[in-house]
């Protein structure tokens, strides 16, 4: 086949830079930092247009699949808290030959599965979490690959959909949250993006997500902070008070997941004393793009983390010389 008879196509983005459309995109962290709660938050906003991306402001149908929780004193009470249009949140029910209630399992209901995303005109799919879904051997990457090979290329691509996956962490010290994977590597491997959820070391009751693999979005993402409430709410179909869980979003920051997992590891070299030693020179020869800094910092193996915590202790001027433009780093 001749490039000259392939049409290109503009990548195109449910979430700016973090959720490509036709792709699968991971959201990975450990047990109790919130991940189901943060996806039916990014949901709410597929269905009221409020994600910054190709449907903003354009209302949209999302699909759920929900493995482990109960839709019905969790799922959908997050759901309302986060403020979604409940008409566009449809549920995925599975049965088996006798009709009781079975699970959705790739590949084997591939089909049955593209067919409800095109019949609801989905823009979103969420798999929660996406492991309970994949049929084989979940260590086994020869199994594993060519199950999400499938899902990508027969649900999201064909559909023109983003699928976004929820993944734990395997228990142990890791220091990259796409490799701490629970299951194969190929997960992290077929999945174009990946996002990160992990406590912050600043603050204990504040949760930092992150870009943790994005081939094809900008790169030096800023990460986001935000903190669990507790909500309640009157229910007027139940007439009952009803309890959940909603988040409440903070500052950013430029601290990764990943940089969070390496401190707790003990991965990257140096102290902060020598982050910040090092910055000091490499800023005196004068202002430096941030991007400029992290790549040489990165060398130095200096987590990101360090050189931000460096770049507080040194109160680093940050600024813009025009729209679009990075931050520029200078010394005080």
């Amino acid at each position: 086949m001749p490039a000259s008879s392939i049409i290109e196509e503009r990548l195109v983005w449910l979430w700016q830079n973090r959720i490509p459309i036709g792709e699968i995109t991971l959201l990975a962290g450990r047990g109790g930092v919130g991940k189901s709660t943060l996806a039916m938050q990014l949901g709410a906003w597929v269905t009221v247009g409020d994600m910054k991306g190709e449907y903003y402001r354009t209302p949209r149908n999302i699909l759920v699949v929900i493995n482990e929780d109960n839709p019905k004193n969790v799922v959908v009470p997050r759901l309302r808290a986060a403020g979604a249009d409940m008409d566009r949140v449809k549920f995925l029910e599975v049965r088996d030959i006798t009709g009781e209630l079975d699970k959705l399992t790739l590949p084997k209901d591939i089909v049955p599965l593209r067919t409800l995303v095109n019949q609801h005109d989905c823009a979103l799919v969420i798999l929660d979490p996406i492991s309970s879904n994949l049929r084989g051997k979940k260590n086994d990457g020869d199994e594993m690959r060519p199950v999400l090979e499938r899902l990508r290329r027969e649900v999201a691509e064909e559909c023109r959909c983003a699928i976004l996956g929820i993944a734990h962490l395997r228990k142990g010290q890791s220091v990259d949250i796409v490799e701490g994977i629970l299951g194969s590597s190929e997960i992290g491997n077929v999945s174009r993006a990946a996002m990160g959820v992990v406590e912050d070391p600043d603050d204990s009751d504040a949760i930092i997500l992150s870009q943790e693999k994005g081939n094809m979005s900008a790169k030096g993402l800023e990460s986001f902070r935000y903190k669990i409430h507790t909500h309640q709410y009157f229910s007027d179909a139940a007439q009952t008070f009803i309890q959940t869980s909603r988040l409440e979003w903070l500052d950013p920051t430029m601290t990764r997941a990943s940089d969070v997992l390496a401190d707790r590891a003990g991965g990257g070299d140096g102290s902060t004393a020598d982050v910040t030693d090092w910055l000091r020179g490499y800023l005196t020869g004068g202002p430096k793009t941030r991007k400029e800094v992290l790549d040489a910092a990165h060398k130095e193996h200096y987590t990101t983390r360090k050189v931000d915590a460096a770049r507080k202790s040194l109160k680093v001027v940050s600024t813009r010389s025009g729209f679009g433009q990075g931050a520029e780093w200078s010394l005080p």
